[in-house]
């Protein structure tokens, strides 16, 4: 079997959803659901280090209301996790991971700085697959998008999300319209040769 562009970055995709639901499941396992106590402590280790504009956002807003954070982190990390793992509605699952992953870098202050020191964070690497994610609708290979494509397809919003709608499928659409189908003629008749007989008439 010949894999192809599609599948490669499914594959991708797959490895990004088992990370996610790994994150997610350690921070249910790990109360994240019921306190927001391991969101106080992860801010308070980084916030020396987020960024400038982002840190009166975590003490003015993130840390009052940390169980209320916890909550949506874990609940997000779960659609994520589901969403790209198995390729259903592929790009909510991309929005959402970009959401989270532009979050935890601006905390861990990673999205500006740290590009100087040959530093590498999975969070980047993670961000720069969830756009590819969003942009292609990854979910057509090797997952549930492309499997129930003739369903989701009828409804325009939901085949925008499930990642059908390709966003260079109109232009090769029209591209294959402006090609004026090949004329094919018809070959002339040829002529037959006269027989010894009519020759002979004349």
């Amino acid at each position: 079997m010949i894999i192809s562009g599609r599948h490669g970055l499914a594959l991708v995709r797959v490895s990004a959803g088992v990370l996610f639901l790994a994150s997610a499941l350690d921070k249910t396992t790990s109360g994240w659901l019921t306190t927001g106590q391991p969101l106080v402590k992860s801010v308070q280790q980084n916030l020396d280090k987020s960024e400038g504009f982002y840190r009166s956002f975590l003490e003015g807003t993130v840390l009052p209301q940390a169980p209320v954070f916890t909550r949506l982190i874990t609940i997000g990390e779960w659609v994520v996790g589901v969403s790209l793992l198995l390729g259903l509605l592929t790009r909510v699952g991309a929005f959402a991971g970009m959401w989270l992953l532009l979050n935890y870098m601006l905390m861990k202050g990673t999205l500006l700085h740290g590009y100087d020191n040959g530093q590498t964070y999975s969070d980047r690497l993670y961000f720069v697959a969830s756009v590819a994610f969003l942009l292609v609708g990854a979910g057509r290979a090797w997952g549930l998008d492309g499997a129930l494509r003739p369903w989701l397809e009828r409804v325009p919003l939901v085949r925008w999300l499930a990642g059908i709608d390709h966003p260079f499928s109109g232009a090769a659409a029209s591209a294959d319209r402006a090609v004026p189908e090949p004329i094919h003629l018809a070959a002339a008749p040829r002529r037959r040769a006269p027989a010894k007989s009519e020759r002979r008439a004349a």
